[in-house]
């Protein structure tokens, strides 16, 4: 589902002239999957799946305080940024790739953005936000949330990375200059960004490459400028797609308990 701040105003302006909507409400609102929307549907199929669609509850604004999602009553998305997309994943379903036993978890993503001109960094920061359920009757302790990247910073066969530990942040920056353009992807030429993705709430307890098992080393926590320093760059090491896994805990999961984990992947010139 998909919302913006212009749709949302819009909506309000609409509903409080006279407690009704004249205007066609867009679909994503319409049918904002949460508590008592009895347009709820169109958007998602959940043929494969046990979790009862009303728990499933995506964020919103109560305008009557009833409990339940009624746009006619003049509620709303409640909205993160200026713009939103939501959905939700379980895996509460066969489990096709690691042939494990489900968790009988939830994990509700917000996606959001700031329309920030006068900063340049918040501008230009994707906020990823994710909201994990304990739906099953199990209590699960040493739970890891482990955040796999593939960061392709033009073309992807010419990146390093590295941990900064003292922000709780991964980043991925090119090993030549300039950036030519590989596998369909355009390159940077001269001016190459560095991308970075950001703990914002938790600590980074691990960083590895995604073929390592530990959770608790940080790969490559030295400055790429410091010629004796512990990272990619000093060791002029052999160029790739690089692909890379980093972890937030141990954490404990209560029966219904929720896990928030929120990142922020940014650009930076």
């Amino acid at each position: 589902w998909y919302v913006n701040r212009r749709q949302i105003e819009a909506l309000r302006e609409d509903w409080s002239d006279n407690g009704k909507l004249d205007a066609p409400v867009p679909l994503d609102i319409l049918t904002w999957p949460t508590r008592g929307n009895a347009d709820f549907g169109p958007n998602m199929d959940f043929t494969q799946t046990t979790t009862n669609p009303m728990d499933l509850v995506a964020p919103f604004v109560d305008a009557n305080g009833d409990g339940l999602y009624r746009v006619a009553d003049g509620d709303y998305p409640r909205l993160k940024g200026d713009q939103m997309c939501w959905w939700v994943m379980t895996d509460d379903t066969q489990n096709t790739l690691s042939n494990h036993l489900p968790f009988g978890c939830d994990i509700s993503v917000a996606v959001y953005l700031f329309d920030c001109p006068s900063d340049q960094l918040l501008e230009n920061t994707l906020f990823v936000d994710y909201e994990i359920v304990n739906r099953s009757q199990n209590r699960y302790s040493d739970v890891y949330v482990r955040l796999w990247n593939d960061p392709d910073l033009g073309c992807g066969m010419d990146d390093y990375i590295g941990t900064l530990t003292q922000s709780n942040a991964i980043y991925v920056y090119n090993r030549t200059a300039p950036d030519t353009g590989c596998g369909g992807n355009p390159g940077f030429g001269d001016q190459i960004p560095v991308s970075s993705a950001t703990f914002l709430n938790t600590a980074l307890v691990g960083h590895t490459t995604d073929d390592m098992v530990p959770t608790n080393s940080l790969l490559y926590p030295g400055n790429p400028a410091d010629p004796n320093g512990e990272s990619m760059c000093a060791k002029n090491l052999p160029m790739q797609d690089q692909r890379s896994v980093a972890s937030a805990g141990p954490f404990t999961m209560n029966p219904n308990g929720t896990l928030l984990f929120r990142t922020a992947f940014a650009y930076h010139s």
